[in-house]
């Protein structure tokens, strides 16, 4: 699945980056969030999806 993260919506606030150490990071110029890859493994589905809900500004896409 193909995860990305649209910086106009993110604000930062890094609930994903908590939940999902392994795929999001928040970046040191501007403290928005980045997927750090841009695909999750299939069996991450249910966590992917439950940080993309977790997002306050809906700023992460899952496809697939």
């Amino acid at each position: 699945m193909r995860v990305t993260v649209d910086g106009d919506r993110c604000c930062g606030f890094g609930a994903c980056v908590e939940m999902m150490p392994a795929l999001f990071r928040l970046r040191d110029e501007d403290g928005l969030a980045e997927a750090v890859r841009e695909t999750a493994d299939d069996d991450q589905s249910g966590l992917v999806s439950d940080v993309a809900k977790a997002c306050p500004t809906e700023a992460i896409k899952v496809d697939g």
